[in-house]
């Protein structure tokens, strides 16, 4: 990793949620200057303690070893907090400078150990501290400076010109200290208010893109749904045309074949074949209802209903159908369910939804026991809810029926009502009984959803709209 990367690295970390950014970054630069003492102290200690002994300034190797000790016990202590800890490196800081001054005078390093602490004030506190820390420096250096007219420091007699080069670099010093402490100061904070708003510029085109994408999700799925919708209008317009001309023809046969039967003896030879090309049309005919059924070409004979009453009696039915491991639950209020409704043809969806799941639960070889559940409850829905077109907002009866059966595999669902598509064997059906259910929801105004998970399961919901009394609150069912 470059130095660059390292810097960026530092700047971008991201804070812990709640925690006060810039508190943040100045911990952890805390946390990198105390390990940089110490390892860069460690370096230059034995050095120190040499010279410092050699030349007899055994304060200096005392203040040495006690600050080096005090930067340790700092980094390596992990209960003190942020400013205790700052606080106690800044007064080593001043302590060095100080002890220098007053030890080396002018020409040691006590100046640059505070310059050190007052930069780093501004640095670790901000830029109040740091003008605090300017004026705590000037009151040091004034004080010192009284002590000078009477020689009381240990250097004044080894360095000529003492006073004169004390008044020069202390001057210098104090404006040079002034300059450079408020500068950075300020930078560091302009630094971290534009890594910030880079921050929050860079979050808010991830918002954007995530929220372009989510509508780009919605609009494929809208598109999807439309050409479904488009498909199935196209096979119920062509399947509607088919299925009456088929029908004149299948009445054209079963017609004449019933004139011939009038006319023959049960004796004659002829007569059983014409008993089968009957039954043959009649079957046909069924055939036909189903697919004008599918197309919505048949007439609905609607009228208010209550669609708990075709609902109970449709599980009555069903009990006697199911076998004694296929547990049936059902959800239905004693209040009416009032509907303006074709009672046959949601009978018909019902019955249809129930067999699908007993036979689903059939299919399932791993179970040897299932649970078919059916509820019902009144909900409130909006146009375009949950990415499906309600025709009108209002009221609604939502009807569930859920299984523990073998589940649907997700390539299939999208054609779940496309006529003649089944995963059935051929003995349990043909493929129109959803296509159908779909064809009669969508006659009443109302709409059929399924979710499943392979393995587990399947849930079919389908929306009627609700009526109150005699009066239609939402006929959307030309």
């Amino acid at each position: 990793m470059t130095l660059k990367n390292r810097i960026l690295n530092f700047f971008e970390a991201s804070p812990p949620s709640g925690e006060n950014g810039i508190d943040f970054f100045r911990q952890r630069l805390l946390s990198y200057l105390l390990l940089g003492l110490v390892t860069f102290g460690s370096i230059a200690y034995l050095p120190s303690i040499y010279y410092s002994f050699t030349l007899k300034f055994y304060s200096i190797a005392f203040l040495d070893t006690l600050a080096l000790g005090f930067v340790f016990f700092l980094l390596m202590n992990q209960k003190l907090s942020f400013s205790n800890k700052t606080l106690g490196l800044l007064l080593i800081f001043y302590a060095l400078g100080l002890g220098l001054l007053i030890v080396l005078g002018p020409k040691g390093a006590g100046f640059l150990w505070l310059l050190m602490f007052s930069i780093m004030t501004g640095v670790l506190l901000g830029v109040r501290p740091a003008v605090i820390s300017l004026g705590i420096n000037l009151v040091t250096l004034l004080g010192l400076s009284m002590l000078i007219p009477g020689r009381g420091m240990p250097w004044m007699d080894t360095q000529p010109d003492a006073v004169a080069i004390w008044i020069v670099v202390g001057v210098n010093f104090i404006c040079l200290n002034a300059v450079v402490t408020i500068s950075v100061a300020f930078l560091l904070n302009k630094i971290y208010q534009m890594v910030q708003e880079e921050k929050k510029r860079r979050l808010q085109l991830e918002n954007e893109i995530q929220i372009r994408t989510r509508a780009e999700e919605t609009n494929k799925k809208l598109l999807r749904q439309l050409h479904h919708s488009q498909k199935m209008e196209a096979i119920g317009t062509l399947a509607g045309g088919v299925a009456h001309d088929f029908n004149n023809i299948l009445s054209t046969i079963l017609g004449y074949a019933e004139l011939s039967l009038l006319d023959l003896d049960k004796t004659h030879p002829a007569f059983e074949n014409l008993e089968h090309i009957c039954l043959a049309s009649e079957r046909g005919s069924g055939i036909v209802h189903q697919i004008l059924a599918f197309s919505r070409q048949t007439p609905l004979d609607k009228e208010t209903c209550d669609l708990g009453s075709i609902l109970r009696e449709c599980i009555c039915f069903f009990r006697i159908r199911i076998p004694a491991t296929i547990e049936l639950t059902t959800i239905i209020p004693p209040d009416k369910l009032l509907v303006f409704a074709d009672k046959t043809k949601i009978y018909q969806v019902v019955m249809n939804l129930l067999i699908n799941s007993m036979h689903a639960i059939e299919l399932d070889v791993g179970k040897k026991n299932g649970q078919i559940s059916l509820g019902v409850s009144r909900v409130a829905m909006e146009q375009n809810a949950h990415g499906f077109g309600f025709p009108v907002t209002g009221d609604y009866f939502k009807l569930t029926v859920k299984d523990t059966g073998c589940g649907i595999p997700d390539q299939d669902i999208p054609r779940l009502f496309e006529p003649y598509f089944t995963t059935k064997r051929i003995e349990k059906g043909t493929g129109m009984g959803l296509s159908i259910a779909h064809g009669i929801i969508q006659d009443h105004g109302g709409k059929i959803m399924v979710s499943s998970v392979p393995g587990k399961g399947s849930c079919f919901t389908v929306y009627l709209p609700c009526c109150i009394g005699d009066e239609k609150v939402l006929d959307s069912a030309g």
